[in-house]
């Protein structure tokens, strides 16, 4: 048996489309796809080879579409009642009729259930940001909030006492900085030995 070709969402909806219209035929998308794809909305195409495309088209059952969610990936929800998108990774996709149309998450607001109208893939800049304000809200803290005493490591795991907490800030923009131990978790010896 012959693997099936493998098109993207977004190939799966342009061909669909193409197919719907009357200045498209099978024929003349398989002429266009030997000369190469330029219009910006048919360039997704181009990644398919002329072969892939043409069992496509003449080969019933001959495809699958990827799908657009799957276990484990980070999205961004936009629910109707929220001001901004939240972060949250998708436990199981539930799929009707082949189409994925709600997916199970979970994240920082708990379990939830959302339709996939709402939700997108997360970009790894986002992914990112959010992880690191959810380091920084486990302390207590907002995104680069330092204090004096607290005690940052360089590149080279070197410790360095806060004294002044913009330029703490600004090293750690910079990516200067590996870590920190927070002033409120230092324990003090000298008031076990006080009276």
């Amino acid at each position: 048996m012959t693997e099936k070709v493998k098109l993207t969402q977004e190939q799966d909806a342009r061909l669909k489309e193409m197919m719907m219209d009357v200045m498209y035929s099978k024929n003349s998308i398989l002429l266009q796809q030997a000369k190469g794809w330029r219009c910006a909305s048919n360039v997704c195409l181009n990644t398919l080879s002329l072969g892939q495309l043409a069992r496509v088209l003449f080969e019933p059952n001959s495809y699958e579409v990827e799908p657009q969610f799957k276990p484990g990936d980070m999205v961004m929800v936009r629910w109707m009642n929220k001001d901004k998108e939240q972060l949250y990774e998708i436990l199981k996709v539930n799929f009707v009729e082949g189409a994925a149309y709600e997916v199970e998450i979970t994240g920082e607001f708990g379990f939830n259930v959302a339709p996939v109208s709402i939700v997108r893939q997360a970009t790894p800049e986002e992914i990112k940001t959010e992880k690191e304000r959810l380091l920084w809200k486990k302390i207590g803290r907002k995104v680069g909030e330092f204090h004096v005493g607290d005690i940052t490591l360089d590149q080279n795991y070197y410790p360095i006492r806060v004294v002044n907490v913009e330029m703490a800030k600004t090293f750690y923009q910079q990516s200067k900085r590996i870590g920190f131990y927070p002033a409120e978790s230092f324990i003090s010896f000298e008031e076990v030995d006080s009276e």
